[in-house]
């Protein structure tokens, strides 16, 4: 009889996420080169023996002794196959964009880690603009802090490979336009989003304002009303709806901070002249997520109110008076129900993080009352007559500002915290809250903060230096000393930025009176 030949073990076919991205692994240890890169745990599968072929193959991890966070589920494409390049893109958005993204304390979570995961499997448009992103990340590594990454040589690989995706999603975008006339779809909502977002990191205002004001232009109608596409899941429903508020509530925070986005502003007031201000009650049997979750909603819909009345009062539309008054009371009201609401939850909250989630919408609707109140008060009595509130504000953003990593968010486009401190320094003239907060703004802003945000800064203290020359002896700033910046401009390379400031109340003859600072980067330490 025949000797039968025992089969031989299977070799490795690599690790067990590079054979699920279907990717050549070059199988080192104690994990492979693609793990290594991105930190990442390395598994690879025991072979199986042929004496017992029902045995459970066992995942043995390649290196132990390390606690790695769980990460997203790796994903199946069925748009198209990933290049081995494309790859190493994709992990960078996965793991570092998408993951710190979600850290935002107002939003968005399931937005950045489920909605756009999910829609890059089966729309190449939302692919393309993943992939232009995680390499605009690897760019930003290899570029220098001197200039806007818009303005970098595109002999830069990872740059020129950023802007190739970038174009190959907004012509699949503008496909996704014309094959659905009149409707918004998903990938309209999650492209605006990080066509936006792109241009926030590669420095380059023009585009962030016109590519972000022209997609909630597109999506004015829908922007915030629940989506109703068959295709999602209840879960990635939740992920788009939050993505509509985050587009508008960072841009409302945009808009009030700098006069750079005119773009954004026109879209906004298009979106607040057909919007209802009716704000929801708290509800006592909401978990902590979602009474979150809808106050930073609110907020959403209040930022706008704002921006609508400061055009109103800024181009005296007097026939709008009567309605800003009614609708100002209603607001105020809920939102003190909020601070209450939010105050008892504070009172019996065990767990440290949500204590801290509900402590952050303690503070907002505090500050949101004081913001709503202060529209509408053209003299800023309420910032500038309520020092012990404006000291407050200061005392818990420095604190935020001291505690926790920095905020990968935060370098990029506005946050909660931004947005709060902005406010405070550019609404109240009290000298010790005024100089608190611009502080702690500064704390915020670094060599690594985008140019929209370093931009914003440098506006701001160019107006404060010009209002502080005329502070008086009694610590105040006359009104007819008060500016507001109306422009700004770089020149060529960005080393210099051109501050125009307007003053707030007319002269006699009904002129206003102009100014101009030159501000450098290298003023404020940002280059």
């Amino acid at each position: 009889m025949a000797k039968r030949n025992q089969p031989k073990a299977k070799a490795h076919a690599g690790c067990v996420r590079c054979r699920k991205s279907h990717v050549k692994c070059d199988e080192k240890k104690p994990a492979c080169g693609r793990c290594f890169r991105t930190d990442s745990q390395c598994v690879y599968l025991t072979p199986t023996r042929a004496t017992s072929r029902q045995d459970t193959r066992q995942i043995l991890p390649a290196a132990s002794g390390q606690s790695i966070p769980p990460r997203p589920r790796l994903l199946q494409f069925s748009c198209r196959m990933l290049e081995p390049g494309e790859v190493l893109y994709y992990d960078r958005f996965r793991d570092q964009v998408a993951r710190q993204m979600s850290f935002q304390a107002e939003g968005p979570v399931d937005f950045w880690l489920r909605s756009v995961l999910r829609e890059s499997t089966v729309d190449g448009c939302i692919l393309d603009a993943i992939l232009g992103i995680g390499a605009l990340a690897y760019a930003q590594d290899q570029a220098t802090a001197f200039r806007p990454l818009f303005l970098a040589p595109q002999s830069d690989s990872h740059y020129y490979q950023a802007l190739g995706h970038y174009n190959r999603a907004i012509v699949k975008l503008r496909g996704c336009i014309a094959d659905t006339p009149g409707g918004v779809s998903r990938t309209m909502i999650i492209a605006t989003v990080l066509f936006s977002f792109f241009e926030y990191m590669q420095g380059n205002t023009t585009g962030a304002d016109t590519l972000t004001g022209r997609g909630i232009m597109l999506l004015k109608d829908d922007v915030l009303l629940p989506d109703s596409s068959p295709r999602s899941t209840r879960t990635d429903d939740e992920g788009i709806e939050e993505a509509k508020y985050f587009l508008v509530r960072t841009a409302c925070w945009t808009v009030q901070q700098s006069p750079m986005y005119p773009c954004q502003r026109e879209s906004l007031l298009e979106i607040a002249n057909q919007h209802t201000f009716e704000f929801p009650s708290p509800n006592p049997r909401w978990g902590t997520r979602e009474f979150c979750s809808t106050f930073w909603r609110m907020v959403t819909v209040g930022s706008l109110w704002q921006v609508r009345a400061f055009d109103f009062l800024y181009n005296d539309n007097p026939t709008a008076t009567h309605m800003l008054e009614s609708e100002y009371a209603g607001m105020v009201r809920q939102v003190n129900l909020w601070e209450t609401a939010a105050g008892l939850r504070m009172g019996r909250e065990k767990d440290m993080e949500a204590y801290a989630m509900v402590a952050a919408v303690y503070l907002g609707a505090k500050f949101l009352i004081a913001a709503i109140q202060g529209t509408l008060d053209p003299a800023e009595t309420v910032w500038n007559t309520r020092k012990e509130l404006g000291l407050h504000f200061v005392g818990r953003y420095t604190y935020a500002a001291n505690s926790g990593m920095p905020s990968y968010a935060r370098a990029i486009i506005n946050d909660a915290l931004l947005a709060g401190v902005s406010r405070v320094v550019l609404s109240c003239r009290d000298a010790d809250v005024r100089h608190g907060a611009l502080g702690v703004w500064k704390q915020l802003v670094n060599r690594k903060s985008s140019w929209d945000i370093k931009s914003t800064l440098m506006g701001a203290c160019a107006l404060v230096s010009v209002e502080e020359e005329a502070r008086d002896e009694d610590g105040c700033i006359p009104q007819d000393a008060r500016y507001d910046w109306t422009s700004g401009t770089w020149n060529k390379d960005h080393t210099e930025f051109l501050v125009n400031l307007t003053a707030r109340y007319p002269e006699p003859d009904k002129r206003r009176r102009q100014k101009q600072v030159v501000m450098r980067p290298e003023d404020l330490d940002l280059v």
